[in-house]
């Protein structure tokens, strides 16, 4: 039996990975802006997974797929101007429904 066998049953459609302080310098695919060990770790332990989809969390862009093409930036999960939670984020992420997440405060974009 090995670490991964009980994944046998586990077919994730979509996960998300935070992105990273650390960015490379220039304008690069979101799969290859984040060079941090952190989100480094995360990208592999979600593609041991094999989601049907892979996207980024940016605290800038909001869901990014792999390949989608962006500047870098510096602005923190939770600054003033990172991107806040709305359902449109629902349709980017192929319409999977955020059922089961906790509620945002009154007044949140999107509610």
């Amino acid at each position: 039996m090995t670490v991964n066998d009980h994944l046998d049953c586990f077919e994730p459609e979509l996960v998300v990975i935070p992105c990273g302080s650390r960015k490379l310098d220039r304008r690069s695919p979101a799969g290859d802006l984040y060079v941090g060990s952190y989100h480094r770790a995360c990208r592999r332990a979600a593609e041991a997974l094999e989601p049907g989809r892979l996207l980024i969390l940016s605290a800038r862009y909001g869901l990014l797929d792999l390949d989608d093409v962006v500047e870098p930036y510096d602005t923190p999960h939770g600054a003033a101007d990172s991107i806040r939670p709305t359902h449109s984020w629902s349709r980017r992420a192929g319409g999977v429904p955020f059922s089961g997440l906790p509620s945002w405060p009154s007044g949140a974009p999107g509610t």
